[in-house]
């Protein structure tokens, strides 16, 4: 199993708080958009107010990204 991670991009978080919005659940967003459910999940989950706000998520998520280096090639 070769799964490639795809980081969700600022319109489909827009997408999913649009659908969020209209009272779908995390699963049938996840159906919708071709995600998995934990993917959609997660990302509801993500904003710490009682409504999703994609803007936020995003800002968040940009946020919290570290890169490493690999072992032996710092310079």
């Amino acid at each position: 199993m070769n799964n490639q991670y795809k980081q969700l991009t600022l319109k489909e978080r827009y997408q999913i708080e649009g659908l969020n919005e209209l009272g779908f659940s995390a699963r049938t967003i996840a159906t919708k958009m071709e995600r998995s459910n934990k993917t959609i999940a997660r990302e509801l989950r993500r904003c710490l107010t009682s409504k999703y706000c994609a803007k936020v998520a995003h800002d968040q998520n940009a946020g919290s990204q570290v890169y490493k280096t690999k072992s032996g090639t710092d310079r």
